[in-house]
């Protein structure tokens, strides 16, 4: 059974304004990192954590097919924002730091900013800012007078781009001359070949960023060397690989073009975490809402949540529970209480700020990769009667008027936002209505609670205090508490 860490979390004072659709700062909702969670699973369970943000009215939740028709036709740039990001701001470190005269400094940024885009060109395909760090790389080098690092930089540049060279009006004689040797060795050596083959289908192909064809393909005068081959079909399946060639050798590369795969997951969780991190980031830019909710399996049986801000650049610290063996169960246990860590303004509150992300499995969410990767075909949304193990075995037994027209299963269009807020004990009769009273005070306890569709003991309750102030037409939460019980 799961248990939630933590005992009693107080939400605070928090405003609810009046609301129409869209007026309330919103979260977008991006499925799970759960492996083994399907597409239609995530897609049931995101609408479930949307309809738990609502529950006090502080903010309103993006379903996935919502945030899908946002980000329509900015997919690759999320993509190349969370591939390349990290390292493009490495790059420019390392630039700043060579301009600034002081290339001792600059060659271990740039050294990491060709790890970092060398990952990132197998993800998109796009070698321009490798290209470029490596040439960077050579010249701090050049510049300590290291010149087997220069050398074995600059050849890496002729390797991926043999029509690169250098501007007399920007460098010196002594560097040009250099970097032209580098150039002609690399020239003189026995070139390779390459052929791609892809099943199924016909995608296109790039090799160093260059588009060469659809497979099958063959690509003669190659140099010997390092190559990145990337290939992409009409549906958004693409894969890419690192290829070595020796001088005067044919390699051959197979794709499996069936699934679509976000990036491949660190070993370690500090390269977990950076991931996380850099996929939000490049998300949040693109969402246009306030939050973003990120939640999945974070370590052995452990399962987290937690909210990013585009505006800030923040995280939240992270809510974590025990898994057990229903970890959907879990993580949608913790959303309401996330709720008390937002701000009336749609910000995360500055006593629950983190300044890490959850070391997640990036590859493992399979709504958000569909999301981003897939073309052609908008997100399906749920039907309206999930299945026993889906929506409809969770016992959330609330509504609010003019938000949800069912307490279970697929969620509705919005329809304008109302001030009626209907409790309702699990499977009972409603218990009491706030509707608009003038200078009235009410008390809601024990009816929000949820229950465990693995057990009838309650997991949480929580009590409010709703405050209506006509003044401000809205209603003032004047301190939710949630208090998590024991697992028995």
């Amino acid at each position: 059974m799961t248990r939630i860490l933590g005992t009693t979390l107080l939400l605070g004072a928090l405003v609810v304004p009046t609301a129409v659709a869209g007026t309330l700062p919103e979260v977008a909702v991006v499925g799970v990192h759960v492996p083994e969670v399907t597409f239609d699973e995530g897609v049931v369970l995101s609408e479930e954590i949307v309809q738990a943000l609502e529950l006090f009215g502080i903010v309103e939740g993006l379903t996935p097919a919502e945030v899908r028709s946002r980000l329509t036709g900015r997919e690759d740039l999320v993509v190349q924002g969370m591939a390349l990001r990290a390292g493009d701001d490495l790059l420019r470190s390392g630039r700043l730091l060579y301009e600034r005269a002081q290339p001792d400094q600059a060659i271990p940024e740039l050294q990491r900013a060709t790890r970092a885009l060398a990952h990132g060109a197998l993800l998109t395909g796009e070698t321009r800012d490798l290209i470029e760090a490596w040439l960077l790389l050579g010249l701090a080098e050049f510049g300590m007078n290291n010149q087997e690092a220069a050398t074995a930089a600059w050849r890496q540049v002729a390797i991926l781009a043999p029509e690169r060279g250098l501007d007399p009006l920007n460098y010196p004689p002594r560097v040009i001359d250099r970097f032209d040797q580098v150039r002609q060795e690399v020239a003189s050596l026995e070139q390779a070949a390459l052929d791609v083959s892809a099943s199924p289908g016909a995608p296109e192909v790039m090799v160093d960023g260059r588009l060469v064809g659809t497979a099958p393909v063959r690509v003669e005068g190659l140099a010997p060397g390092q190559h990145f081959v990337y290939a992409i079909d009409e549906f958004g399946h693409r894969a890419g690989r690192r290829v070595a060639l020796e001088p005067g050798s044919g390699v051959s590369v197979q794709f499996g073009m069936e699934a679509y795969q976000l990036g491949i997951a660190s070993s370690k969780p500090v390269g977990r975490a950076r991931q996380t991190k850099e996929l939000y980031e490049a998300l949040g830019e693109h969402t246009q809402t306030a939050l973003v909710l990120l939640a999945g399996l974070s370590g052995e049986g452990f399962v987290t949540l937690q909210l990013y801000s585009p505006r800030s650049g923040h995280f939240s610290k992270t809510l974590t529970a025990d898994a057990q063996d229903d970890p959907l169960q879990a993580i949608l246990d913790m959303v309401p209480a996330v709720s008390g860590y937002i701000t009336s303004a749609g910000e995360i509150r500055t006593d629950r700020v983190a300044l890490e992300a959850p070391a997640l499995d990036v590859s493992s969410n399979a709504v958000l990769t569909r999301m981003l990767l897939e073309r052609g075909t908008p997100l399906p949304v749920p039907p309206s009667s999930p299945p026993p193990s889906a929506a409809s075995s969770r016992g959330w037994g609330w509504s609010r008027t003019g938000v949800l027209g069912v307490e279970s299963g697929g969620r509705p269009r919005k329809s304008p936002r109302r001030h009626d807020l209907h409790v309702h004990r699990l499977g009972g009769p409603e218990v009491s209505s706030l509707s608009r009273p003038q200078n009235a005070t009410f008390t809601v306890s024990e009816a929000l609670t949820i229950t465990s569709r693995l057990s009838s003991r309650p997991r949480a309750s929580f009590t409010t205090r709703m405050v209506w102030e006509p003044v401000a037409n809205s209603w003032l939460n004047r301190g939710v508490s949630v208090t998590f019980l024991p697992s028995m």
